[in-house]
């Protein structure tokens, strides 16, 4: 495994300001989960950081792989080269739990990565497998389109018709739910107050 240092890029800093709130209190999880954060490099750097500010997190990157940069870049289904897949994603997932970062991103290629802060280790999540959001799109962006329910592990991402993927995390397997009440280029969220998935569209909640 490569470790590599790298700048941490806007979506990362958002997941920063998450695991401070984390660290310092974690009314949720418990005292061995906040311990257990603040002891990883990503915590350690984390607490150092005031919003707004950019700090520098040397990790492990998967084989094959020297530079974090190429984790970000994009693929046509021809083998050539298309933009980086955080051109048009805005969001980023901490899961408290698991200790563990979640990012979909996409512009003509989708890639699922995954940050383990216990390992300090990048992976990505393949999609070539059943139910799984598809690899390349012509069009297309993920702008608020993903959600994380860390308590049951279930990650969503909702394409731009009425198809919800599901992925559940400790099983590492794709669920896909067609015809979803959900549905189209909308802003998705797990709501923990409600226990629902819901979505943001023409002013009103759906759920």
């Amino acid at each position: 495994m490569n470790k590599q240092p790298l700048r941490i890029s806007r979506w990362i800093v958002c997941l920063l300001a998450l695991l401070i709130a984390v660290s310092i209190s974690a009314p949720s999880f418990g005292e061995d989960s906040r311990t257990s954060a603040e002891a990883t490099n990503l915590g350690r750097l984390a607490v150092q950081l005031s919003p707004g500010e950019f700090g520098v997190l040397e990790t492990g990157l998967p084989d094959g792989v020297t530079r974090f940069s190429q984790l970000l870049s994009g693929s046509r289904p021809d083998g050539s080269t298309a933009p980086a897949i955080d051109t048009w994603t805005d969001s980023g997932h901490w899961d408290p739990l698991r200790k563990r970062t979640f990012f979909m991103g996409l512009r003509q290629s989708n890639r699922f990565l995954s940050l383990d802060a216990v390992a300090n280790a990048w992976e990505e999540i393949s999609l070539d497998r059943g139910n799984a959001p598809p690899l390349f799109w012509r069009f297309g962006h993920t702008y608020g389109r993903t959600a994380l329910d860390w308590k049951r592990g279930h990650y969503y991402r909702l394409d731009g018709s009425a198809t919800l993927h599901r992925y559940v995390i400790d099983e590492e397997r794709w669920e896909r739910f067609d015809d979803s009440p959900i549905g189209g280029y909308i802003s998705i969220e797990w709501h923990y107050g409600l226990d629902m998935l819901v979505g943001l569209a023409d002013h009103d909640l759906h759920g």
